[in-house]
């Protein structure tokens, strides 16, 4: 995993089927191209395990380009 910081942002570059996160971690996640990159069960077990690492009212910005 490789982790930039700027400011009061924290930058994570990994494979999200193989990282966790404590729950209430983040105020927004931001997800991109993640369309046919996983198998659609990686995908809705990622998308579960990431509304729990968001704080309550957090949000989270999910970029699925069409195929």
């Amino acid at each position: 995993m490789d982790v930039a910081r700027a400011d009061a942002v924290d930058f994570i570059l990994a494979d999200l089927r193989q990282v966790g996160f404590e729950r209430g971690a983040f105020d927004l996640l931001l997800m991109l191209d993640l369309a046919g990159l996983m198998s659609r069960t990686d995908e809705a077990s990622l998308l579960r395990r990431a509304r729990t690492w968001l704080r309550p009212g957090g949000l989270l910005l999910l970029d699925c380009p069409l195929a």
